[in-house]
């Protein structure tokens, strides 16, 4: 993307790889950070009585991460004419800037979670000075309407890179060993996930649980035979794991976008689903097979159901690859991007 008066504000996520997150669309847009050396450099000399208040004021929990990654994008938002900003955390980092925005510049934001937390996270303040809201999830919709016209929200999916994530060469083969691979840990509902590994111990002798999990959720499923617990794993050995799995369970307490569930479909996998949240902006019955929440018994007889008919499988990952591919690849994705910030950017007069 040539347009160099764009630029946004990064927020990592730590157990986010090299080929999942949500920066990743903007590394490959080609957009510079707003992120100024010199702020950032001096937001770490701020007395700690008074970073404590600054940290304090804000709702988000980032504490102090969050703060600096606004702190640095001042010069951007507050210099200059014609510039657009994207907080591409919203709910992480767009706090103080309404008190530093110039005119003529464009600040937008893209928020992540169900309206659940928005409502603990976010400043309506805030939101209202934004000249366009992005969500991952069109639950989230209703919420910002409160603040915002419905013109200035917008629906952009969360990207996949299907390039990196893709189904393993061969076609899988469903013999000896039934494998599920589930992964993350945000909202996530794991006390259904560990019932339905310790009903599954007895009932299916062929399945196997791959779980990528955080380290110090290993030891609640470390007593299950059926189990290998995964953490701190490398971009391709997730992939081997995603690639060697017959299908996906992710029961789960709410979503809006999820990352584990597009790289499921990219890698070809159908997936057994909690239906909640947003989920169904981006799976639907023709290659997943949803259960209500906390449905243990629906996740157990979802998991015979694909036992007894595993050639469907394969149907159905293959219309979750074609649709990843379709709807929520990078290519894809960037070209919406690239299309709102143009028509932002044509609208500063």
């Amino acid at each position: 993307m040539e347009n160099k008066n764009i630029r946004y504000v990064p927020r990592k996520i730590s157990h986010h790889g090299g080929h999942s997150g949500y920066d990743l669309v903007f590394h490959e847009l080609g957009i510079e950070t707003a992120q100024s050396r010199l702020i950032m450099k001096i937001t770490r000399w701020i007395p700690e009585f008074i970073a404590w208040r600054l940290r304090a004021m804000r709702p988000q929990p980032t504490g102090w991460t969050g703060l600096q990654a606004e702190a640095g994008a001042i010069p951007w938002v507050m210099g200059g004419k014609n510039r657009l900003c994207h907080f591409i955390y919203g709910e992480d980092t767009y706090f103080f800037t309404p008190l530093w925005k110039k005119k003529k510049n464009r600040v937008i934001a893209t928020y992540h979670y169900p309206p659940q937390r928005l409502i603990e996270r976010v400043s309506p303040a805030a939101v209202k000075t934004l000249d366009a809201v992005i969500i991952v999830s069109n639950i989230q919709r209703e919420y910002f309407e409160q603040f915002i016209p419905e013109e200035k929200i917008f629906f952009i999916p969360h990207h996949v890179d299907t390039e990196f994530f893709t189904p393993p060469k061969n076609t899988r083969v469903y013999a000896g060993e039934l494998r599920a691979v589930f992964a993350g840990n945000c909202l996530r509902d794991f006390d259904t996930l560990k019932e339905l590994i310790s009903f599954s111990e007895d009932r299916y002798n062929k399945l196997r649980f791959d779980l990528v999990i955080p380290q110090e959720r290993i030891d609640m499923f470390a007593q299950y035979k059926n189990t290998v617990c995964h953490s701190g794993i490398s971009d391709k050995e997730l992939l081997e794991i995603y690639q060697s799995a017959h299908f996906g369970i992710m029961p789960m307490m709410d979503c809006t976008a999820n990352n584990t569930v597009l790289e499921m479909m990219a890698t070809g996998l159908p997936v057994i689903v909690s239906d909640v949240g947003g989920i169904r902006d981006y799976l639907d019955e023709t290659g997943s097979i949803f259960v209500k929440k906390g449905d243990v018994d629906g996740f157990s007889n979802a998991i015979k159901e694909i036992e007894n008919n595993t050639h469907i499988c394969n149907v159905m990952g293959e219309y979750n690859r074609a649709k990843a591919e379709h709807n929520f690849s990078l290519p894809v994705v960037k070209d919406i991007f690239i299309k709102l910030y143009n028509d932002l950017i044509n609208s500063i007069s």
